[in-house]
């Protein structure tokens, strides 16, 4: 979850697919609209270093082990 300067607050979600023997990211971000989270843009990408700079600096809630 990732508060901005204006109190406004996006929550982030981070999927890995394998497609054609590559691992795709996808992101999902979602926005809060007073008490409810409204999905606001998603993206996918083969480059795992774009999606690293993506994740810095921002707390990771919840963590499913990769198998």
């Amino acid at each position: 979850m990732h508060e901005g300067g204006h109190g406004d607050r996006a929550l982030y979600l981070l999927g890995r697919y394998i497609v054609k023997d590559m691992i795709m990211n996808a992101l999902v971000a979602f926005k809060e609209d007073v008490a409810v989270w409204t999905g606001w843009t998603a993206y996918q990408t083969f480059d795992r270093v774009y999606i690293a700079g993506k994740r810095k600096n921002q707390k990771v809630i919840y963590r499913r082990e990769e198998e």
